[in-house]
């Protein structure tokens, strides 16, 4: 799916004008529903929702300013979508991460359970809702937008007031709150994402990511690096569930997987040869090769060069072994420095 494309309805969608918007609601060729959503983790159902009725001149303003909110992720503000990979460690700001609900099982269920709830009406109190999301049909393609909106607590230490036949009143009706910035917004089955804490949030993605984690943790300690006397792969497997780490190492794809465990001893010899090197150096040296390989320099600590094994204990911080199972740290061509990259960003 490329939203970039003229025929895709999104294109469509940010090229109209605020007349042709009008007249494209008057005429129903473009249909909004706006809906008040609450997880509810007990129930049968995992998603209750209501659906509000909008008077024209809401759904009107509602329509521009989704069609303003998109255009804020155009780069340079007239030229193109900027869209990347989800990746679980990093956005990019100002651009958009695409993740396809169909490679996650678990997405693609609450996905569709999330669509299905919106036609039954299950939600009693709208002011208890989530999140919102606004439906838009036009040329018979679906496109579902979402927002955040934390429930609003009751007090009697604030109220609020409206004007009328010249004096304020009571406002007897809560007020719903519309708009804000754009979480998510959902194409097919393509989901296209500007805040990732909600996005996760909405579909408890962040059960993914622990499982994600808890699958590459398993993989590392099962390598025969992970073998040794001193390895002792359950500290470690303790140590690097750790919220802080989780992501990282939920990141780490098949593919680097499999270059640790074909990559990891050929590693170990290049490791020896530079402590050989430190080892035959004059202190001036000494000093210029640590700087040199500084972000490196922790791995000696870890790995028992000799005997190719990872050594580790539940005093250590696993952060370097971490970085350097998720490839992470990279060599810069410029200044021949070894660095600890972010992330990697796949920009589509």
């Amino acid at each position: 799916m490329d939203i970039n494309a003229a025929t895709s309805p999104i294109s469509q969608l940010i090229s109209f004008t605020s007349q042709q918007v009008e007249d494209l609601i008057k005429t129903d060729d473009l249909q909004i529903s706006f809906f008040v959503i609450k997880k509810q983790k007990n129930a049968n159902n995992y998603y209750h929702s209501q659906q509000l009725a909008l008077a024209e001149e809401v759904r009107l303003w509602l329509a521009s300013h989704i069609i303003s909110q998109l255009n804020v992720f155009k780069e340079d503000g007239d030229g193109e979508f900027i869209v990347s990979s989800y990746n679980f460690e990093f956005q990019k700001n100002a651009s958009l991460a695409k993740l396809n609900s169909l490679d996650v099982s678990a997405l693609d269920t609450k996905y569709n359970d999330l669509k299905n709830s919106l036609d039954t009406n299950e939600l009693l109190a709208w002011q208890r809702s989530n999140f919102q999301i606004v439906r838009i049909i036009f040329n018979q393609k679906t496109i579902y937008f979402a927002f955040y909106r934390a429930p609003r607590k009751t007090t009697n230490k604030k109220k609020y007031v409206i004007f009328n036949t010249n004096e304020w009143e009571l406002r007897k009706e809560p007020e719903i709150e519309l708009g804000g910035a754009l979480d998510f917004f959902v194409l097919d089955n393509f989901i296209f994402i500007n805040n990732l804490r909600n996005f996760e949030y909405t579909f408890d993605y962040s059960d993914h990511i622990k499982q994600q984690m808890e699958a590459n943790l398993n993989v590392i300690t099962s390598l025969n690096l992970f073998q040794g006397d001193y390895s002792n792969k359950e500290q470690f497997i303790q140590q690097s569930s750790k919220y802080i780490y989780s992501r990282a190492l939920a990141q780490i794809s098949r593919q680097t997987l499999s270059a640790l465990d074909n990559n990891f001893e050929e590693r170990c010899n290049d490791l020896q040869q530079i402590k050989q090197t430190y080892d035959s150096s004059n202190d001036a040296d000494k000093i210029i090769l640590k700087e040199q390989f500084k972000e490196i320099w922790p791995l000696f600590d870890f790995i028992d060069l000799d005997n190719k094994q990872i050594i580790y204990n539940e005093q250590q911080k696993p952060i370097t072994l971490i970085h350097f199972f998720a490839d992470k740290i990279v060599r810069s061509f410029l200044t021949n420095e070894f660095k600890v990259a972010a992330t990697y960003e796949s920009v589509l």
